[in-house]
């Protein structure tokens, strides 16, 4: 059970004891002070406690079933954030691989002559977020934390477009004899300066998913009411 709903629990338990014993207080001075013929006073007691106590049990059987709902329905949303978040880790040392091997591609291409020039065949990935079900986690921290990291995953999408998008359109229209060489070999270039900056970005993102799957893991402990 979470936090919030143990003090909910709480609160209503005291205000139920709270609302007997004020109850029987009240029977009681009027017994004491105004009373000679306790029966009416018992009868009426009786039927105000019994509609009394149907009615707060009532309301807490209502708030502790929407209590389980919203933690039924947090924890869905935290098994869908976790199947996200290890999707996004491993695009990313794929992504990191991807970059590895454009390195050796590029190793290559310099050392290439005119007649056999290679091109570079693998594509990057673009890394899934957990936008969609972020509104029903019950955890502000997390869904604050989680924003941010959003933030980070689609402007690193964006960079990582705008990287791939350099190299094809050269590759491609040297390939299809639109570009020379030259046009080439300075749109590489172009390409392997932001190559430097995609790793290291992808690297920090790898880091901020782990904490976040760290806090995703410890609140998937918490059972719901």
């Amino acid at each position: 059970m979470s936090e919030k709903a143990k003090t909910i629990v709480e609160v209503m338990l005291l205000a139920i004891i709270a609302a007997f014993v004020g109850a029987m207080a009240l029977g009681f001075f009027v017994d004491l002070f105004w009373s000679t013929d306790t029966k009416p006073t018992d009868a009426f007691r009786g039927a105000f406690l019994g509609a009394f106590f149907a009615f707060i049990f009532v309301r807490l059987a209502e708030t502790l079933n929407r209590l389980y709902l919203a933690g039924k329905e947090s924890r869905k949303a935290l098994g869908a954030v976790q199947f996200n978040l290890n999707e996004a880790m491993s695009i990313a040392n794929d992504n990191l691989f991807v970059l590895a091997e454009w390195r050796r591609f590029y190793a290559v291409l310099k050392a290439s002559t005119p007649g056999a020039v290679p091109v570079f065949a693998n594509r990057i990935e673009r890394i899934p977020g957990s936008r969609d079900v972020l509104i029903d986690l019950g955890n502000i921290g997390l869904v604050n934390e989680l924003f941010l990291l959003e933030s980070t995953i689609r402007k690193l999408n964006d960079s990582m477009d705008t990287w791939e998008r350099v190299y094809q359109d050269a590759k491609e229209a040297f390939i299809g004899n639109r570009f020379t060489l030259a046009t080439y070999m300075v749109n590489t270039e172009r390409a392997n300066e932001g190559v430097d900056v995609l790793e290291r970005f992808l690297n920090s993102l790898t880091e901020e998913v782990m904490l976040a799957l760290a806090a995703t893991r410890l609140l998937l402990i918490d059972r719901p009411l």
